[in-house]
């Protein structure tokens, strides 16, 4: 469980398993920002997160504005089913792109 990160030609994958909550929210927050800050952008792999909460969420929404800022840009690319949840739940399922409900598996 917790976080892994790979860079590959500038570019920053990183794949969260177990909790995103208030308990891990802001180690993940470092540790992402301080590894992928100066990448070319940030692909996220939340297929295996168990659960999320507003902590988990707002680091998502935070990575989001930080990496558009400075134009590196934030891809979920899989999310499981307790994250498509809390997205739709809280309206957010737009601010991130248009994949929720289509989950890779």
């Amino acid at each position: 469980m917790g976080i892994e990160i790979k860079s590959d030609d500038g570019y920053c994958q990183a794949r969260i398993e177990g909790d995103m909550t208030i308990y891990t929210a802001g180690e993940y927050r470092e540790t992402l920002l301080t590894q992928c800050h100066s990448r070319g952008g940030l692909e996220l792999d939340l297929e295996h997160v168990s659960e999320i909460d507003t902590a988990g969420l707002q680091l998502l929404i935070a990575l989001k504005k930080h990496l558009d800022d400075t134009e590196s840009g934030l891809q979920i690319k899989k999310y499981s089913e307790a994250v498509q949840k809390a997205l739709v739940l809280t309206q957010l399922e737009t601010a991130f792109n248009d994949r929720i409900g289509e989950t890779e598996k």
